[in-house]
């Protein structure tokens, strides 16, 4: 009986040895990863020659009325009172001043962030673009069309200055926020009948300067990287200033691997950048997918590196949009771009070119691509609108046709959520309702209980990981 008792007990003996040894091992971190293709080059720029030192003090001084949605209404036009966006424009000729000394610079060169920064010039940046484009609409509606132009330009070289040096994704989704509105403006336009040739053609030049936005997304997601991984040295060193973390060392071990954790992070950054240039319908993040999975559920030991394995499956949902924020701003841009050749076009020849291709190369170097698709952008003559197949992929012939309520419209009214995003050539195009259009429950696009359940758990692991 001793014996088989000393044979269990050896047994056991064994059987936990090898489970410390497996623990162990699995709680080894791996050297530091190569990075270097993810560093961001940042240029030396004095103060006086940056212009986010002007963009600042035109935030300090920046009017912004209390209701938001009087700009926002103002620019979807719909009727205001005008009383009122013009005392917005008066209330910021000072801050119009800032910008002009701003735009003046060829850097705008914002200070680096980490994730627990407010990064507030972001809110004025943004405010910034709406008045600017409040501004263009209202010299555009009152007649002074040279006036607008320059203004709607202003806008245009604001919004490649902060795209230029971006110090994360945010700033990137700002300033893509700004190109659609400059873009919009430019359209309304290049539309109307009383603006001069001259005006439309500097107008046709400032969209050409307009950078290429793969570009933009590929600095903004390096930079996105020095963001995450500054916050996970932050977290092995107990200087998260959050109050979920804070005093707190996240000491490296099994349930947290920093240098492991920094590099999944670059391979999904890696697969990204990777898709940047590729139209929204060849993007294939299954690399980065396969990352950032949710943690499994923990049967004998919890998982390996959950803090590091939670932080990628919060962080990639995130990232993942701004590949479509960049194709719906690509979208804008190249109509934008067509719409003010179509228009240089039929000053010229008193009529619509066949074919879009007969813009090249007076009026456009090259035919844009569908960012949706890569194929040519569409061009409907008879219809006098130029169109992407939008986010469903499908050629429905230039329809504006609102999509039916919960296919990822919820009550929005805008070429986002038509079948096809379509701009009109000379005047804007009327939105259709869906035929035979139902409310959906839009609860079907909730995450599933199990789903639910799953990112709950992650959170609540990552929270209680490694005591102080």
């Amino acid at each position: 009986m001793k014996r088989v008792g000393l044979i269990v007990g050896l047994a056991l003996a064994v059987f936990a040895a090898v489970g410390f040894a497996v623990f162990l091992y699995l709680s080894r971190d791996i050297p530091p990863p190569d990075t270097s293709d993810l560093v961001v080059e940042r240029p030396d720029v004095a103060d006086e020659a940056n212009a986010f030192t002007y963009f600042e003090a035109a935030g300090e001084v920046l009017f912004y009325p209390e209701d938001s949605t009087l700009i926002q209404r103002y620019l979807a036009g719909e009727p205001v009172d005008e009383q009122t966006v013009h005392r917005i424009i008066e209330r910021n000729e000072e801050t119009f001043q800032w910008i002009d000394k701003g735009l003046a610079c060829e850097v705008c060169l914002a200070p680096r962030t980490s994730l627990e920064d407010d990064q507030p010039y972001l809110y004025d940046w943004r405010h910034m673009a709406e008045v600017l484009a409040v501004r263009a609409r209202e010299e555009r509606l009152d007649g002074r069309h040279e006036q607008a132009t320059d203004t709607c330009i202003l806008l245009l070289r604001f919004t490649a200055l902060i795209q230029g040096n971006p110090v994360s994704l945010v700033d990137c989704m700002v300033s893509l926020a700004a190109l659609h509105m400059g873009t919009d403006q430019a359209i309304g336009l290049a539309r109307d009948e009383e603006i001069t040739k001259p005006q439309l053609q500097r107008l046709n030049q400032a969209l050409v300067r307009v950078p290429l936005l793969d570009q933009v997304l590929i600095r903004a997601m390096q930079a996105e990287y020095r963001v995450s991984a500054s916050f996970i040295d932050d977290l092995v060193a107990g200087k998260v200033r959050t109050k979920e973390f804070w005093g707190k060392r996240f000491r490296p071990g099994y349930r947290f691997q920093p240098n492991k954790t920094k590099a999944m992070l670059a391979d999904i950054c890696r697969d990204i950048i990777r898709n940047a240039s590729l139209p929204c319908g060849d993007i294939d993040l299954s690399v980065a997918e396969g990352i950032a999975r949710v943690p499994p559920e923990e049967y004998l030991l919890p998982s390996a590196n959950t803090v590091g394995m939670t932080q990628c499956a919060l962080t990639f949902p995130a990232w993942r949009e701004y590949l479509k924020a960049k194709c719906s701003a690509e979208c804008a841009l190249a109509a934008s771009r067509l719409v003010c050749a179509c228009n240089l076009y039929a000053r010229d020849h008193d009529t619509l070119p066949e074919r879009l291709d007969e813009l090249v190369p007076d009026y456009i170097d090259a035919v844009p691509r569908d960012p949706y698709d890569g194929e040519p952008f569409r061009y409907d003559r008879a219809n006098r609108t130029v169109y992407s197949v939008g986010k469903d992929l499908e050629d429905a012939g230039g329809s504006p046709q609102l999509l039916p309520l919960g296919e990822g419209r919820y009550g929005m009214r805008n070429r986002w959520v038509t079948k096809d995003a379509v701009y009109g050539i000379f005047e804007p195009v009327e939105l259709i309702e869906p035929e035979n259009a139902q409310d959906m429950d839009q609860s079907n696009e909730e995450l599933s209980p199990q789903m639910q359940e799953a990112v709950d758990r992650a959170v609540q692991d990552a929270m209680q990981e490694l005591n102080p």
